[in-house]
C-alpha cells in the first residue's frame, strides 16, 4: 500500500510518502519520507514504522529513523532489468 502523509506540529508540520506491506497475519510495516515545513524547513526524514503487534494495542505504530538536516535527495531513474 502507498499513500501520504501529514504530521502536524505546533510550529511545522511534515510531508511526505509512505510504503507499507502487511502480511497474512495483519502484522504490517514499511517506510516513510517526510519533508519539513515551519519550523522543520530545511528538514528530511526517513523512518521505520511497524504495527507493535505484541505491544498493549493493537494498532499502534512505532517510528524509528532519522532526520537529516537538508534538502531531499531525487528520486533516482528506475533500473532497467538486464537483458541475459
Amino acid at each position: 500500500m502507498t499513500g501520504t502523509t501529514l504530521m502536524e506540529g505546533p510550529e511545522g508540520y511534515w510531508t511526505g510518502e509512505f510504503t507499507l506491506f502487511c502480511d497474512a497475519d495483519s502484522g504490517c510495516s514499511g517506510v516513510n519520507t517526510i519533508t519539513g515545513h515551519g519550523a522543520y524547513e530545511g528538514l528530511f526524514a526517513v523512518m521505520r514504522a511497524f504495527d507493535d503487534i505484541e505491544g498493549p494495542v493493537f494498532g499502534d505504530w512505532v517510528f524509528e529513523g532519522v532526520i537529516f538536516e537538508s534538502e531531499m535527495p531525487p528520486m533516482p531513474e528506475a533500473l532497467e532489468p538486464s537483458a541475459g
